[in-house]
């Protein structure tokens, strides 16, 4: 058993995913699948461990976030709302937060 620890528990992911499950026929849409082979390679592989958080932040974000989930960052926003739903380093009451997802409007 590895010593990392795990952000979800398998089960509850499982169940989570079970009941919403937005892939339409169930079938992963190609850019994301490259994505998620890629990173899993790297996992795999243990490459991954050779690069520190602050390195792979910008590529988790594009990634993962972005071409697997779907999150639209600030660059991406819609040209006729101004909307976007993913941000990073954003003012977090006493701090910054690493990830910030919700709808995010440009005023003025």
């Amino acid at each position: 058993m590895s010593n990392t620890q795990r952000l979800f528990h398998p089960r509850s992911l499982s169940k989570a995913l079970a009941a919403n499950n937005p892939l339409k026929d169930e079938q992963i849409p190609p850019a994301a699948r490259k994505v998620l082979e890629e990173w899993h390679a790297m996992i795999t592989d243990g490459s991954i461990h050779k690069q520190n958080e602050k390195k792979l932040q910008p590529e988790f974000f594009r990634d993962l976030c972005g071409t697997v989930l779907g999150y639209k960052s600030f660059s991406q926003k819609d040209k006729k709302t101004g909307q976007w739903t993913f941000g990073a380093e954003e003012s977090s009451g006493r701090g910054f937060a690493d990830f910030c997802f919700g709808t995010f409007y440009c005023w003025g």
